[in-house]
């Protein structure tokens, strides 16, 4: 796992783009395996400033195979321990959002059915960590911050895949 702060040269510019953009909520038929919703999503915003920080200060982590940002907030349904091994190799986030309380994610390891928390990431404004997508992880707080999109938390959210986690 990699974290590294200060991650882009113009954090506010991806983060006012995708504010102007918007939020919806997308319903994948996924069948059995995940959500069927998914509320607080923006498609739309600055995509290339994060991918190109990405292949600049790790390396080539993988093709793009989807890339969000998503803002969660005390409205959002509750976050749900998973991993991301259907969405790609690796996985990326980036927060774009700043927050006075503990916010953040954590991560598990063992068994799908007997899981224990064996890290937590603090949030923090700019932030990025860099992961196996096969690694279990939440957000936290599970409840969300903020009551709207600007004061949520934000984050990019990308999936890589066919690369080397560096």
């Amino acid at each position: 796992m990699r974290v590294i702060d200060d991650f882009l040269s113009d954090p506010m510019a991806v983060r006012n783009s995708v504010m102007s953009a918007g939020f919806g909520t997308w319903r994948p038929n996924k069948g059995k395996s995940g959500a069927d919703y998914y509320a607080g999503l923006g498609f739309y915003g600055d995509h290339a400033q994060v991918v190109e920080a990405i292949y600049k200060k790790v390396g080539m982590i993988g093709y793009p195979n989807s890339m969000v940002f998503r803002v969660t907030n005390e409205t959002t349904e509750e976050g749900v321990i998973h991993s991301d091994a259907g969405a790609g190799d690796t996985t990326c986030f980036l927060y774009l959002s700043s927050h006075d309380e503990t916010y953040g994610t954590e991560f598990y390891a063992g068994e799908p059915d007997d899981l224990g928390r064996v890290e937590f990431i603090q949030g923090r404004f700019n932030r990025a960590i860099i992961f196996k997508s096969r690694t279990y992880h939440r957000r936290f707080p599970l409840g969300g911050v903020g009551t709207d999109a600007e004061s949520g938390r934000l984050v990019w959210i990308g999936h890589f895949r066919d690369g080397v986690m560096p």
